[in-house]
């Protein structure tokens, strides 16, 4: 029987059956377990030839010292034993299984197969002989169709046999198919280590970790030593988030074989996992010299190097790992990792290509779509992410993407199918759910956005973004205090949060609440003195606190970090307006605008800038270019009215003020503008009207 470790490490041990029936004495055929018992069988046996009288005893005594040999790793010897007995009786099964199971392992395959058929046409009924024909097929010769086909047939004559399912499973790339010969193997075998080693690989690929460490834990208890177990143990129990178990059982099986680079490499994966990268690159570096012809621990080296940001060591990494494996479809795909963390889509796509050459499976489909999307090539992009479901129908991350780039290429309805099918197939999965959420924000159903946030947070409680991006929707929904719930909950799951402080400040600024909203940003500035938007809401604060100079020191500041942002600069425009420092306002508002010319607010403030000066004209200018970018704003409308009254154009206050209230009923100031206009016209009762509603809505207006 094969061992094997996952990640494709090479085979460890072959073990074989015991030839199927003997008829000579005990002495020299035992039920050897060991390398003693292996030895006393070997000499027995060979005493036993030696004084045989007979061909039928010196032939069997040759084909029990044959396998004795086998065991004990003298494969040539074992050869010789074996072509003996043959010398005797040419279609003697047993030796001619010995003889094709000792070829196999002298990696003699045509060979080993030729003996194989000659035990299968010298006994067609012996199951043995067909099982390790199987398995010289499918290992010696890479031909699993040959392979099965002699596997169902040894299963056929001996149902109860466990190693032929065991291998036999070997022969499928889908876990799920593999557990079914590994279970009735493991029914048959219950005391064979590999088969609940194999079992819980299949179990781990199929996603069930916990049984995965239980089989492992069984195939342990029965073989203390068996490393490859242990090193794949390792893997599950990382799955499993048991990091320090996981160091334990690597660190066991470095102990159990110094040597061996597989041990030494599953120590670097550990580490990976630990984040400490520096040693995870030196373990890897040194299994790699361990087994310096074996590809895969240099992707080990190069994956870590990327991770460092080492990225030209990464790159000769890989040179080397190619040179080893030319037709590795795995170098290029790290490479392809490696150019797109330096921003180099275009070369990431150049070796997406190669690796889809070698490998045309779903995940390089995938991985060349999410490049070819950097790139905007939206179009190229829907193609892969198609080809990746196509290949595999139950996908969900190439379902999501394919559902990204056909929003991006406006197909709406599309986008939506191929949302609702990765639901279907995961209707937790947490980047479908998000995607979704992102196109209902882009077609402006905030109420539905908000929605699948609140679904996704049912199976997703922890995940503190979840609970910023509806605080964000909330917002927008006009309903801060929703909002600013949202992000204190995940403030609780991670207080230090760039996005989540600033959603909450932002809550509390349309709260109303100035107070807190400086406790909030100065603790956000503290953590993230770069973060503009901190200084931005702050200052803001501090001018409803009435403190302009303490605003227009953290706008002074937010521009030297970033010169041409208009909104700064309109708020700090704000600011000198308030200070009537009206040549600074305008000089600020003037470059906001001309940086962002639809900027509806800078216009609103330059207008009202141009009313305290007196400059009329150019306020009405200011406030018409507003209202073209937003129709009917009430506010635009209320002070456009009074500059008109302003102005002894009464009949156009009283206009304009009309439409301000038909915009907004309980906006008292138009209402009062509305009643000062009136006035002047000698509608004094009409004005006493509109004076009253003014100071109901608004008591503080005399």
């Amino acid at each position: 029987m094969t061992r094997h470790l996952i990640g494709g490490v090479a085979a460890l041990t072959l073990l074989a059956a015991a030839p199927t029936a003997w008829a000579a004495p005990k002495d020299c055929f035992t039920d050897a377990k060991d390398e003693a018992g292996y030895l006393s069988m070997e000499a027995g046996c060979a005493r036993m030839a030696a004084e045989a009288t007979d061909d039928l005893t010196k032939k069997r005594a040759n084909v029990g010292r044959a396998y004795a040999l086998f065991f004990l790793q003298r494969y040539e010897e074992s050869l010789k034993a074996s072509d003996g007995a043959l010398a005797l009786d040419p279609e003697d099964s047993d030796a001619l299984l010995v003889r094709a199971r000792t070829l196999r392992l002298l990696n003699r395959t045509d060979e080993a197969l030729a003996a194989a058929t000659l035990a299968v046409e010298a006994d067609a009924e012996d199951a043995n002989a067909w099982s390790l024909r199987g398995q010289i097929w499918h290992g010696g010769k890479d031909d699993p169709v040959k392979a099965r086909a002699d596997y169902d047939k040894a299963i056929a004559l001996d149902p109860k046999n466990g190693l032929t399912y065991y291998h036999r499973s070997e022969l499928t790339d889908d876990a799920a198919v593999a557990l079914l010969d590994l279970d009735k193997a493991a029914a048959l075998e219950p005391g064979d280590a590999d088969i609940h080693a194999a079992r819980a690989n299949a179990l781990r690929d199929l996603g069930r970790p916990k049984e995965a460490l239980a089989e492992y834990d069984t195939a342990l208890r029965l073989d203390p030593s068996y490393q490859a177990a242990l090193i794949s143990r390792v893997y599950a129990k990382l799955d499993l988030g048991d990091v320090k178990g996981a160091a334990r059982d690597a660190d066991r099986a470095v102990a159990l074989d110094p040597g061996s680079a597989y041990a030494v490499a599953v120590q670097g994966y550990v580490l990976e996992a630990e984040e400490r990268l520096e040693e995870a690159a030196a373990r890897y570096e040194t299994a790699s010299k361990l087994a310096p012809k074996d590809a895969s621990l240099r992707l080990g080296v190069a994956r870590v190097r990327r991770s460092l940001g080492q990225y030209d060591q990464a790159l000769a990494a890989l040179d080397t790992a190619e040179a080893l494996d030319a037709k590795s479809p795995l170098v290029p795909h790290q490479r392809a990792l490696v150019w797109r963390d330096r921003g180099d889509f275009a070369k990431a796509v150049a070796q997406y290509d190669i690796a889809i050459s070698r490998d045309p499976s779903a995940g390089n489909y995938h991985m060349r779509g999410l490049a070819l999307a950097e790139l905007k090539n939206h179009k190229a992009a829907l193609a892969d992410f198609t080809k990746a479901v196509e290949l595999d129908p139950r996908n969900v991350d190439s379902l999501t993407s394919r559902g990204v780039e056909e929003g991006e290429l406006g197909m709406l309805e599309a986008q939506a199918k191929s949302y609702d099918q990765a639901l279907a197939l995961d209707p937790g999965n947490l980047n479908a759910l998000v995607a979704r959420a992102d196109a209902q924000i882009a077609r402006d159903d905030l109420a539905a956005a908000a929605a699948t946030y609140e679904l996704a947070l049912k199976s997703h409680p922890r995940e503190p973004n979840l609970w910023f991006w509806l605080s964000e929707t909330r917002r927008d929904l006009g309903d801060p205090a929703e909002a600013l719930k949202a992000a204190d909950r995940g403030l609780q799951l991670d207080p230090k949060s760039q996005l989540g402080l600033r959603d909450r400040a932002t809550a509390l600024e349309q709260l109303g609440r100035p107070a807190e909203v400086i406790k909030a940003t100065t603790t956000g500035i503290a953590l993230y003195p770069k973060d503009e938007a901190f200084l931005f809401l702050r200052a803001g604060a501090l001018i409803a606190k009435g403190d302009l100079a303490g605003a227009r020191r953290d706008l002074d500041l937010y521009l030297q970090l970033a010169p041409k942002a208009s909104g700064a600069l309109t708020r700090r425009g704000e600011v000198h307006r308030a200070e009537a420092r009206y040549d600074l306002a305008r000089a600020d508002f003037d470059q906001a605008i001309a940086l962002q010319p639809d900027a509806v607010r800078t216009l609103y403030d330059r207008g009202l800038l141009s009313m305290d000066e007196e400059r009329y004209d150019r306020a009405i200018k200011d406030f018409n270019q507003a209202l073209a970018l937003l129709p009917g704003d009430p506010d635009i409308l209320a002070e456009k009215a009074e500059t008109y009254r302003r102005m002894d154009d009464n009949l156009l206050a009283v206009e304009t003020a009309d439409m301000a209230i038909k915009a907004n009923p309980k906006l008292a100031f138009a209402w009062h503008v509305r009643s000062l206009a009136k006035q002047e016209l000698g509608d004094a009762a009409g004005a006493a009207a509109d004076l009253a509603q003014a100071k109901r809505l608004d008591p503080t207006i005399k």
